[in-house]
């Protein structure tokens, strides 16, 4: 059923996935499929997750994969309601994106409430995914909260050589990276004031081949 969900997928493009954390009979999880889509680059598609399992774990690890909403079961109706209207509102400040200057150079237009926010690329430090939507942090310490997923300002920033994905949950320019720590650990340190991050496996191996 796995493969064949992806294929579906694929060839379907839906703009909404609604899915349950385990929906194959060799255990597969959301989070797998989603993990598959991520390595090809992007996601293209909102997901609503359902579960039986209303652990913190589960719960905190769909919203770092981006997830709009997440369900427990049974299936409350104010909840499914909830969520469609996140997909609405996030619908709406992806048009009101879109007839915005977008094509200006060297800069990231964010939607939020109403406002448009236009951001040099230069002072966008990294991009974190919450659990609704995500939270953009700027060199001034100002941070900006979008509905949008993580994957879609990956999207928006494609290309752009400086902004990689060290994490599900994060997406970070390369500029503010100080020292960068050993494999076993995977801690990116960036400069002054803005920390540590801790990078995925995976995208930590991405992220050394960059360096």
């Amino acid at each position: 059923m796995g493969k064949n969900l992806k294929k579906q997928i694929e060839l379907l493009k839906p703009d909404v996935l609604l899915i349950d954390i385990q929906f194959a009979a060799e255990a597969m999880t959301v989070f797998d499929l989603l993990d598959y889509f991520l390595r090809k680059g992007k996601l293209n598609f909102q997901t609503i997750i359902f579960s039986g399992h209303c652990e913190t774990e589960y719960y905190d690890m769909a919203f770092r994969y981006g997830a709009l909403h997440f369900i427990p079961k049974p299936i409350d109706k104010t909840r499914l309601k909830e969520a469609f209207q996140r997909v609405r509102n996030t619908e709406t400040e992806e048009e009101s994106s879109k007839t915005s200057t977008f094509h200006l150079k060297n800069k990231l237009v964010v939607y939020t409430a109403g406002l448009r926010h236009f951001i040099d690329l230069q002072n966008l430090v990294y991009i974190q995914s919450k659990k609704v939507g995500v939270s953009i942090h700027l060199s001034n310490n100002e941070i900006i909260r979008s509905s949008r997923n993580i994957g879609y300002y990956q999207e928006q920033l494609a290309g752009i050589p400086n902004f990689i994905r060290i994490h599900n949950s994060t997406l970070l320019n390369t500029d503010y990276i100080d020292t960068i720590s050993s494999a076993s650990e995977r801690i990116v340190f960036l400069k002054s004031p803005f920390g540590k991050i801790q990078a995925s496996r995976e995208r930590f191996k991405e992220l050394l081949e960059n360096f």
